[in-house]
């Protein structure tokens, strides 16, 4: 096990960012040995912006308040052994070879896939295939901008 971080006399400590639909935060879990004590580090507004008639993530803004919520973490004297962040998990964003961010990620809101998922299942009809095992069919899902079947 890699060498885990401890403040004076809380035990283990970790940092969860969590970014939901509306609203985002910066958690500390303390762990003593024998139960999980949580703090709030910070709570911030999220939502998508409009940019050339599309909604997307506003990436920039979050990586802010994760920043912020991170450095209110390290000034209260806390190092944590690590950082997990929670996404509702069905956007990406794409990055070049260099690990640079290619565009601002398209909100799962975003109306550009609209009947998409009915071409694509139409697709699978005509081929007799059916999409993959685990395959969503939620209609919020990005999934259909980019489905290979």
């Amino acid at each position: 096990m890699p060498h885990a971080a401890h403040h004076a006399g809380t035990g283990l400590e970790f940092v969860a960012c969590d970014l939901g639909a509306e609203s985002g935060r910066c958690m500390l879990g303390q762990f003593d040995g024998e139960r999980v004590t949580l703090r709030e580090l910070s709570r911030f507004r999220n939502g998508p912006v409009q940019i050339g008639g599309h909604l997307h993530w506003d990436v920039l803004r979050l990586f802010g308040e994760i920043s912020d919520g991170l450095r209110r973490c390290a000034r209260d004297g806390h190092r944590p052994a690590g950082i997990g962040l929670d996404t509702w998990g069905v956007d990406f964003a794409l990055l070049d070879r260099a690990d640079q961010l290619i565009g601002n990620p398209y909100h799962y809101r975003d109306r550009r896939t609209e009947g998409m998922l009915d071409e694509a299942f139409a697709a699978c009809r005509a081929r007799k295939s059916t999409p993959p095992p685990g395959s969503s069919s939620c209609r919020s899902t990005p999934c259909t901008s980019s489905c290979p079947w």
